[in-house]
């Protein structure tokens, strides 16, 4: 019953994405996000930013 309730709720309060929309997100927002975080990571494998282990 909690379930049906929060998925519901989600559903009427968030509006309904076209498929263009979802794309248009995904290149414009996620892949340009996601490309800045693998530099990042490199950046930081590569310089030694961060220790592993104890």
């Amino acid at each position: 019953v909690v379930f049906m309730f929060i998925f519901l709720w989600v559903r009427a309060t968030f509006p309904r994405y076209r498929y263009d929309q979802i794309m248009r997100l995904g290149w414009k927002v996620f892949v340009p996000i996601t490309i800045f975080w693998v530099l990042v990571a490199a950046v930081i494998s590569v310089f030694g930013l961060v220790t592993r282990g104890s």
